[in-house]
């Protein structure tokens, strides 16, 4: 993620935000997708490293563009928003998963 996210912000710059966060988001969905279909270890770690660099380019990418588009005075609020909407539908996921595993055990 560290190195999608230093990457991203290079890119950004020279192809433009809105056209990376799109691929960033199409990649990291299509990796992590792909990923549950992964029959060795070492596949698990390869296509989890690559859906990681573009989940790492996701949230510095939509800051830059929500604080960019925010308004004069509202950058500040929109990326607080943004951050906290990234974390709590991280922590949601997770519980999501966590029911799911508990229900598949209980059969």
């Amino acid at each position: 993620m560290t190195i999608g996210a230093l990457t991203m912000g290079w890119l950004t710059d020279k192809l433009g935000r809105r056209k990376l966060l799109i691929g960033a988001v199409v990649a990291f969905s299509v990796l992590t997708f792909v990923t549950g279909f992964a029959t060795e270890a070492w596949h698990i770690g390869v296509l989890r490293f690559f859906a990681g660099l573009g989940l790492g380019g996701c949230l510095p990418t939509a800051i830059s563009m929500v604080t960019e588009f925010a308004g004069r005075g509202r950058g500040s609020h929109a990326t607080t928003l943004v951050m906290t909407g990234y974390h709590v539908g991280a922590v949601l996921t997770a519980m999501l998963a966590l029911w799911a595993a508990a229900n598949t055990l209980d059969g």
